[in-house]
C-alpha cells in the first residue's frame, strides 16, 4: 500500500493513470481522513493531506450495455470491471469540499464524505474501514452541500475484518448512483434529505446490482436488537428514481453474524425496497424497470407519522416469488400511487401479475 504522504499520494495517481491535474497540494498532520477542499473544515477525523481539486483521467469508459431497465445488471455491467491491482490504494476516509471534484481508479480503505456540489466518484472500490461512530454510508452524502453528486462503475462493500452495523452503501441526497456493484453493507442504499424535508431529495438509483447485504445482531438500532437490511430505504421526500437495477434481499454468507437471532436467514429481514417516511412524507416516485427478489417483502410502504401521499408511480417491476411474505407489494391504507404492470419473475418466466395488498402497517 503507497505511504500516506502527499508526495506520494501524487506520485501514485501520475504513474498509474494517462494523465493528472492535481491542484493546490497543502500538507497537514498525518492521521485519518484525506480531505480534498478549498479552505478549512471541522471534522471528527484529522486529515491526511489537503487537495483542491482532483481530476484523474484512465482513458475510456468500460462499454455500457444499455438502457437502464433493457438489461439485468450483475457483476458484469456493474462495478471496477478491470483487474483490482490496477487502482491505487488510500487508506483512511476522504473528505469533499471543494467542488467539481473527481475522484476515479482508487481503491480505499474507508469512507467518502461529500460536503461539496458536482462531485464524481467513478471507478473505484471503497471497503471502509470500521467506523463505529453512528449510522453513515461508504459514500456519505447527508451534509447539506452535497449537490449533484455522481457515483459510478464503482465496488462497495465492507471488509470482513471491519465490517459493523453502521454502514450502508451510498446515503443521503441529491446523488445519482449507477452501474454500481454493492454488498456486504447494511443497506444498499437511502434517499433523504434530513436538512430540507420540505425539497425533493433529488436521488437517482439506476442500474446497479445490490446483493448480499450484512446482517448483525445484536443491533443497537432496533429494539428486537437485529438489522433491518433493505436493498433501499426511502426516508422522506420526492424527487426519487429508481430505475432498471437488480437487487437481491439475501443475507451475506461471509459478512456478518449469520442467523443468529434471524428467523428469515438467508433472507434479510427487511425489505428490498422500503419507504419508512422519518423525515417527510414521501411522495412523486418512480420505481420502474426493475428486478426484486428475496426479502420479507419486495415494495412496502407506510404511512408513519407524515401523512397520506401519493407514492407516485411503480411500474413494469418483476418481482421474485422467494420473498418470505410472497407480498410483491404493499402499502399502508392511507397510501395511493399508480402501480402497473408489476410481474412475478422466477429468474426465467412471468407467472401472474403482481399485486399490493393496502393495510395498515
Amino acid at each position: 500500500m503507497p505511504s500516506s504522504s502527499p508526495s506520494h499520494i501524487v506520485k501514485s495517481l501520475v504513474m498509474n493513470r494517462r494523465s493528472a491535474l492535481l491542484l493546490g497540494l497543502v500538507s497537514v498532520p498525518a492521521v485519518g481522513v484525506l480531505s480534498m477542499t478549498g479552505s478549512a473544515q471541522a471534522d471528527t477525523s484529522p486529515a491526511i493531506s489537503v487537495l483542491d481539486a482532483v481530476v484523474v483521467q484512465k482513458g475510456p469508459m468500460a462499454p455500457v450495455v444499455g438502457t437502464p431497465g433493457t438489461y439485468r445488471p450483475d457483476e458484469t455491467t456493474t462495478g471496477w470491471r478491470p483487474v483490482r491491482a490496477s487502482l491505487t490504494s488510500h487508506a483512511g476516509d476522504i473528505l469533499i469540499t471543494k467542488p467539481g471534484t473527481v475522484i476515479e481508479g482508487l481503491f480505499i480503505t474507508g469512507r467518502v464524505l461529500v460536503r461539496a456540489a458536482n462531485v464524481t466518484i467513478r471507478q473505484c472500490e471503497i471497503v471502509g474501514n470500521g467506523y463505529a461512530g453512528g449510522n453513515t454510508g461508504l459514500v456519505d452524502c447527508n451534509h447539506p452541500a452535497a449537490a449533484n453528486v455522481v457515483i459510478e462503475d464503482c465496488e462497495l462493500h465492507q471488509g470482513v475484518e471491519t465490517a459493523n452495523v453502521w454502514h450502508d452503501g451510498v446515503i443521503g441526497h441529491d446523488y445519482t448512483a449507477r452501474r454500481n456493484l454493492v454488498y456486504d453493507t447494511v443497506d444498499g442504499f437511502g434517499a433523504y434529505n434530513s436538512y430540507s424535508p420540505g425539497q425533493p431529495a433529488n436521488v437517482v438509483i439506476e442500474a446497479n446490482y445490490v446483493r448480499e447485504l450484512s446482517y448483525f445482531s445484536p443491533d443497537p438500532n432496533h429494539s428486537d436488537n437485529r438489522t433491518h437490511n433493505d436493498g433501499i430505504q426511502i426516508q422522506g421526500n420526492g424527487g426519487i428514481q429508481i430505475l432498471g437495477n437488480h437487487i437481491r434481499g439475501y443475507a451475506s454468507s461471509t459478512v456478518g453474524t449469520g442467523p443468529q437471532n434471524d428467523p428469515y436467514f438467508p433472507l434479510i429481514t427487511g425489505h428490498v425496497v422500503t419507504c419508512t417516511p422519518t423525515v417527510s412524507a414521501i411522495t412523486g416516485i418512480t420505481v420502474e424497470n426493475n428486478w426484486f427478489y428475496g426479502g420479507v417483502c419486495g415494495f412496502i410502504a407506510i404511512a408513519g407519522s407524515k401523512g397520506a401521499s401519493n407514492l407516485g408511480t411503480i411500474t413494469n417491476n418483476r418481482f421474485g416469488t422467494d420473498m418470505r411474505l410472497k407480498t410483491p407489494i404493499q402499502l399502508d391504507n392511507t397510501l395511493t400511487g399508480t402501480f402497473s404492470n408489476n410481474v412475478w419473475d422466477n429468474d426465467a418466466a412471468t407467472t401472474s401479475a403482481a399485486y399490493y395488498k393496502p393495510g395498515t402497517i
